[in-house]
């Protein structure tokens, strides 16, 4: 994950949360496959999952709006106006 300037320990909850979420998708993963017969070698296995989520997270779900709050980190993309003094 990116570093910013925030004194929280929000990064160990979001790696904590995402590892979860690897190991459940793992799961779906390998009983789906299965379920459909495959070989389960098939399956992704549960560190590129969360290798997955995390690229995800630091490209494009830390902005989104019920993420972003969790997070803490403002998103400041767009058009800013503003004068020099």
């Amino acid at each position: 994950m990116k570093y910013y300037v925030l004194d929280t320990e929000d990064r160990l909850k979001i790696y904590f949360l995402l590892a979860l979420l690897s190991a459940a998708l793992m799961i779906v993963f390998g009983k789906l496959a299965e379920f459909h017969n495959y070989i389960e070698a098939i399956a992704p296995s549960g560190l590129m999952i969360y290798l997955g989520l995390i690229t995800l997270f630091d490209k494009f779900m830390w902005k989104w709006p019920l993420i972003g709050s969790f997070v803490g980190v403002p998103v400041l993309s767009g058009n800013w106006e503003g004068t020099l003094i």
